[in-house]
């Protein structure tokens, strides 16, 4: 669902600056030009089997159910069904989702995979989120439940690892530092990044939840470059690596998307907010009481509570892009914004309130 965006603009002068609030009040937005290679919401029904449509790119490789069925368990209340690899089978069976050979996923330099996950207990071994990963010489990608940053691992307290075959081998970044994910009997957001024409730094993972936004927590190295193509079928929870083994989370999933590209956090938060109910618009803001010395500019807004409120600055209406300056969770009171590094003879300010 895509919402228009609105723009409230309010501008105070003070000597040698301009300042400009803008509040921007928007639903969720599509990812860029980054393209939405497969999707599966699991919404075709809050129970059952049935199979889960693609609602990436063409040609749809819909999702085939393998022991897993659906829950009306979803984040937010929102959407209308899960992907459930509890249920009534027997845990030494398999439970898991696959797309068949989505080719479409093959040859990837660069990529994106999000998904939500609920734990109902511990996820011990190796068990799998999404993969598109053969035998062998391990070809393709495979996103992984590991070991928390500390501690022993636990549902509300385990870890993530990407796993890359590509042209430049088998490569991981399990002695990189480690991501924690809280997701005992809760639904998280999760999100891991790879940009295969980068050497380090080019793993960047990312988790969210129903009241929290998507933030970066680490970023790990792994050389492998484009991915190798493979036959092996792109599965939700398990991998044809290890196709006789049940590697499913022991718990529930939603809304799982591979993107071609790398998404940054204001797009993964767009994601994010797809899967949540809608929520009242922001109120509008005005700037307060600005001021200038030298260097530095201040200025107050009331807050909303509840609202996190990004603010922007730029030193030109023609600047390309807005520059974060800091971001700031609503009290209900008014908040002191400080730019110490005010330089230019004019500058405009916006606040984005989500």
């Amino acid at each position: 669902m895509k919402l228009s965006t609105k723009k409230l603009i309010s501008t105070a002068f003070v000597p040698g600056a301009v300042l400009a609030a803008t509040l921007v009040m928007s639903g969720a937005r599509s990812a860029g030009a980054q393209t939405l290679l497969l999707r599966y919401t699991f919404d075709e029904s809050d129970s059952g089997s049935a199979e889960a449509a693609d609602s990436g790119a063409p040609p749809a490789a819909a999702g085939v159910f393998v022991g897993a069925s659906r829950i009306g368990n979803t984040p937010g209340g929102h959407s209308k069904g899960a992907v459930d690899f509890m249920g009534a089978v027997s845990p030494d069976n398999l439970k898991y989702v696959h797309g068949g050979d989505a080719a479409k996923l093959d040859g990837l330099e660069t990529f994106t995979l999000t998904a939500w996950i609920n734990a109902q207990d511990t996820p011990s071994g190796n068990r799998r989120i999404l993969a598109k990963q053969g035998a062998g010489s391990f070809p393709g990608f495979s996103w992984n439940v590991n070991d928390p940053a500390e501690g022993g691992r636990s549902a509300s307290n385990f870890g993530l690892r990407l796993f890359v075959g590509g042209e430049k081998g088998f490569q991981h970044d399990l002695s990189g530092p480690r991501v924690t994910i809280d997701a005992d009997k809760k639904w998280v957001f999760i999100a891991v990044t790879y940009d295969g024409r980068l050497e380090t730094d080019n793993v960047l993972y990312y988790s969210g939840s129903v009241t929290e936004v998507v933030t970066n927590q680490v970023a790990t190295s792994i050389n492998a470059g484009k991915t190798t193509e493979t036959e092996a079928r792109f599965t939700v929870s398990h991998t044809d690596a290890a196709i006789t083994a049940n590697t499913a989370l022991q718990g529930w999933m939603d809304d799982v998307r591979v993107y071609s590209g790398v998404l940054n956090a204001a797009q993964l938060e767009a994601v994010r907010l797809e899967n949540l109910p809608p929520s009242a618009p922001p109120k509008a803001i005005s700037i307060l009481n600005p001021k200038r010395s030298g260097t530095t500019v201040t200025f107050e807004f009331q807050s909303e509570a509840g609202r996190n409120h990004q603010v922007e600055f730029k030193a030109s209406l023609g600047d390309p892009t807005w520059q974060a300056l800091t971001t700031l969770t609503g009290t209900g009171a008014n908040l002191l914004v400080t730019d110490n590094n005010a330089a230019s003879a004019t500058r405009f300010y916006r606040i984005a309130t989500r």
